[in-house]
């Protein structure tokens, strides 16, 4: 799996506009984006610091995202909020949780189950496996 990290410095006041567009961004519509894993949004309220972790199955998915532009259109959504220009990353995600550890949630442990091929699962794609698990 491969993350795009997007560091930005948020406006005085704008942190909960901030949550709220990343919220409208990345609801249900974000799992139509061809290998994206998952969305998270780390923010620091006190420095106005806003880290957008964005992991995807693949190198190749991640990259194509960035060909089509997609990430500098990201950018561009949150230009309004943003205090100074956005910094990247691209990083290899080399631990992920799993169940029984730090992730907790039940669709997780079933998608974690069904993805790893452990007793009853099988070793499906990322994005079969939770279409599995929402679509039915």
């Amino acid at each position: 799996m491969h993350a795009k990290v997007i560091e930005v410095q948020i406006r005085p006041g704008k942190m909960k506009g901030t949550i709220d567009l990343f919220r409208a961004t990345f609801g249900a519509s974000s799992t139509q984006e061809r290998g994206l894993f998952s969305a998270q949004l780390l923010t620091d309220s006190g420095t106005g610091r806003v880290l957008m972790l964005l992991v995807w199955e693949n190198a190749s998915d991640l990259t194509a995202m960035e060909a089509r532009g997609y990430f500098q259109a990201l950018i561009a959504r949150f230009e309004p909020v943003l205090a100074a220009p956005a910094h990247t990353g691209h990083y290899e995600v080399s631990v992920l949780p799993q169940p029984g550890g730090f992730a907790r949630d039940p669709d997780y442990t079933e998608a974690w189950r069904l993805y790893s091929g452990a007793p009853g699962g099988t070793k499906d794609t990322l994005s079969t496996t939770f279409a599995k698990l929402y679509d039915s």
